[in-house]
């Protein structure tokens, strides 16, 4: 799956942002894309500074764990978000309001619809 999220990577421009539902798994994405050669911006807390290099960055992953909320990727900063984990609902209003999808600038695809390409 790290390869073809790296390939939608490149189709999309070459910059990504990965919210990770933990900082294991944001650790094991970093480590996976620095492994192939890719620059990875790490955002941890109390340290914005990681967005803005990115930003400024031609290329590259901005790698975060659990920092949804507030992460303003405004304009045309990012074109591709990757979702490492499905969100787990914390509320029966989640549960029963949650429609996964994946919103390029083309296309608005269901996660099968993604997994099928």
């Amino acid at each position: 799956m790290i390869a073809w999220a790296v390939r939608q990577t490149i189709a999309a421009g070459g910059r990504a942002a990965w919210l990770c539902a933990s900082h294991p798994e944001a650790d094991d994405v970093q480590m996976l894309l620095t492994g192939f050669g890719h620059d990875v911006y790490r955002l941890r807390a109390g340290d914005d500074s990681s967005v803005d290099a990115w930003s400024r960055a031609p290329l590259g992953h901005l790698v975060t764990a659990g920092r949804y909320d507030g992460l303003d990727l405004a304009g045309d900063v990012c074109e591709l978000v990757v979702i490492t984990t499905v969100p787990q609902s914390s509320s029966e209003f989640e549960r029963l309001g949650v429609n996964l999808v994946v919103v390029t600038p083309d296309n608005v695809l269901t996660l099968n619809e993604v997994f099928a390409t």
